[in-house]
């Protein structure tokens, strides 16, 4: 578990020996357009209409998309659900207003 809490960017350490996927949860401190994310997919990571206090979880295990349970995939522009590679990760938000949890299992193959 990595906490990005009011940043903009950290860098996360991997174990394993293969990609694995992620559970991103984001709660915005202010209400915010958009919210970009780098470093967690091979293209950036951007979800609309974010609401002050309101978590929202990008599940790159079960492949949803929820904001307070309900689903919010249709605010979410995005190739592919987040991951995280063996080795260094530089994770990267364009805004500093929210408190991110990455939520990962190191793999092994």
């Amino acid at each position: 578990i990595e906490n990005l809490n009011r940043v903009n960017t950290k860098t996360i350490n991997v174990l394993g020996t293969y990609k694995t996927n992620a559970i991103v949860e984001i709660t915005p401190s202010i209400d915010l357009v958009d919210l970009r994310l780098d470093g967690l997919a091979n293209d950036p990571i951007i979800i609309k209409n974010l609401k002050q206090g309101k978590k929202i979880i990008i599940d790159g295990k079960e492949g949803t998309v929820l904001e307070e349970g309900i689903n919010k995939f249709d605010d979410t522009d995005f190739w592919e659900f987040p991951f995280l590679t063996p080795g260094t990760n530089t994770i990267t938000l364009n805004k500093n207003s929210c408190d991110v949890v990455i939520k990962y299992e190191p793999r092994y193959l």
